[in-house]
């Protein structure tokens, strides 16, 4: 998988805090040679301009907030620009800084983290456990494979 020019940060220019990060974490991608372009997120007032998302509860207790719904348009629209340009694509934050390397041979997809203590030792493990709780995401990303007739399947396993 070769993703050196095709790494999208998803950012909110309009948001002093948003803005800041981008701007501080964007010299360590360009330490390590990789260009990253930036990516206008979905901002919860364009949100009627989207509609084909269905949100249940959040856990089943409350209402999704209206800036939960535009992150999930924003990822959802660059997972539609993957599947139609049909290339492989790295999604980021805002506030995802490069600290070493992409290699997803010798360390897959946690190229991104690295820690120093126990403490965050701790936060990254936390971190990492959410992928088994984005059942819902990944039922959304094969209603669009399958809609948009793209042969990229993604399989959930946590065994």
């Amino acid at each position: 998988m070769i993703i050196d020019d095709e790494i999208y940060m998803i950012q909110n220019r309009n948001d002093e805090v948003s803005a800041y990060y981008s701007d501080q974490v964007i010299p360590s991608w360009d330490k390590f040679g990789y260009y990253v372009n930036m990516f206008d997120c979905v901002y919860p007032d364009t949100l009627h301009e989207y509609d084909y998302l269905d949100f249940g509860q959040y856990w089943g207790l409350r209402d999704m907030s209206e800036g939960e719904k535009a992150g999930w348009y924003s990822h959802t629209l660059l997972w539609i620009k993957c599947a139609m340009e049909n290339k492989d694509i790295a999604i980021i934050e805002h506030d995802v800084e490069c600290i070493a390397p992409l290699d997803f041979t010798e360390r897959g997809l946690n190229f991104f983290c690295d820690y120093q203590n126990n403490d965050e030792y701790k936060f990254i493990t936390l971190a990492r456990n959410v992928y088994k709780l984005n059942d819902e995401r990944a039922k959304i990303k094969l209603a669009i494979n399958t809609t948009l007739g793209s042969n990229i399947k993604e399989v959930k396993s946590y065994e």
